[in-house]
């Protein structure tokens, strides 16, 4: 892996004395030019041999030579892309279509409105620009002059109709009371943002943000943290990550599911019938639509980084003796698709904090104010 950030970053970064952050400030007027035109703050090249290129090239002609392979590859793409409008609205140009405040006009602009309310209020805010392979993502870097060097980051990622524009005033001026600095990333096709809105590309939006707080900006703690799709959205970064021995890491998930197969299975049992939870099930796993966000979480118990898990629960309970019934449907996340739930079902507990919020809704305020403890403590 070929990795390169931009100078701008040993400028501000690789010293401790006073400095004017102006000019790492973006522009108004990058907050409305293409990702084409701007330069990457971080981009990564993966190394492929001439091996892997001219198997993927014997591949694709291969397909197409054969014509019911080239009519099932192409099934498999419409069912993904069908699929991944209700599990990641967001990115959907048919959504989009119906739902303005997703288009990528208003969000540039609602960005550009945002930022310059950050900066005016004497904080640091920075359009990033992230690129792997050729596909360019984007997000909002956020802090205060003063905290913006303390090495305490937080890469906060969002839900699957929830573009950062609109959350990331709330993430802020809750973390930073903490002394976290901020980093949000929209995923794949969310806005202005390249790619295709995959598993794997969901993942590696939010893992370009893990390295960039690695190594452009020196980071000492990082909290990495997803609400309910980017709850799985980090658990694919996760899976991809090699994890620094001199970090300290926290991973905390708000109300999120434990697979895409299993959440879209029991929709399917809950609105049409039980026969159809197997087949919806294998419909997300076979397209290539599976987020496991349990094997995330199972990587993460090797490496011994703690994990604290925030779920819809009927009661309080001790965070350290979770049990299956007590985890409650949320709205969106039926109970026993909830990554809490399968967990506890399947014994994967060490080093994890489970939080219970009674009764409450999915996109409640309390499940990043019910983790605030771990936070502080990391």
């Amino acid at each position: 892996m070929n990795l390169v950030t931009d100078a701008i970053y040993s400028k501000y970064f690789n010293t401790a004395t006073d400095i004017n952050w102006e000019s790492f400030r973006s522009k108004a007027s990058d907050y409305t030019t293409p990702l084409s035109k701007l330069p990457a703050d971080i981009s990564v090249k993966t190394e492929k041999s001439w091996q892997e290129l001219a198997k993927q090239i014997s591949l694709v002609i291969f397909k197409i030579v054969i014509f019911p392979l080239f009519i099932y590859a192409l099934g498999k793409y419409i069912i993904q892309r069908i699929l991944m409008t209700p599990i990641y609205p967001a990115q959907s140009r048919i959504v989009k279509l119906f739902v303005p405040m997703l288009r990528t006009s208003r969000l540039d602009l609602y960005r550009k409105d945002v930022a310059e309310k950050f900066n005016k209020n004497g904080n640091v805010c920075r359009q990033v620009v992230l690129e792997k392979d050729g596909n360019r993502y984007s997000g909002l870097l956020i802090g205060t002059e003063d905290k913006i060097r303390n090495g305490n980051w937080v890469l906060q990622a969002t839900g699957n109709a929830e573009p950062i524009e609109h959350s990331v005033e709330i993430f802020f001026n809750y973390y930073q009371k903490m002394g976290y600095n901020v980093l949000c990333i929209n995923g794949p096709s969310v806005g202005k943002n390249e790619g295709q809105a995959t598993p794997s590309e969901m993942g590696d939006a939010q893992q370009l943000g893990i390295l960039l707080l690695e190594t452009a900006i020196k980071a000492k703690k990082i909290v990495i943290a997803g609400r309910s799709l980017g709850g799985a959205a980090i658990g694919q970064a996760i899976l991809k990550h090699e994890f620094k021995e001199d970090i300290r890491y926290l991973v905390v998930r708000q109300m999120t599911f434990d697979r895409a197969s299993n959440i879209v299975g029991k929709f399917a049992r809950m609105i049409v019938h039980s026969r159809f939870e197997y087949l919806a099930a294998l419909a997300v796993t076979w397209s290539g639509c599976e987020m496991d966000s349990v094997a995330a979480s199972k990587k993460l118990q090797q490496k011994k980084i703690q994990e604290i898990i925030i779920q819809c629960s009927t009661h309080e309970f001790d965070p350290k003796a979770p049990k299956k019934e007590h985890f409650q449907t949320d709205g969106p996340i039926l109970f026993d698709a909830s990554l809490g739930y399968t967990l506890v079902e399947e014994g994967i507990t060490d080093n994890k904090v489970f939080i219970g919020l009674t009764n409450a809704g999915h996109m409640t305020s309390e499940a990043f104010t019910a983790g605030q403890k771990y936070i502080q403590n990391l």
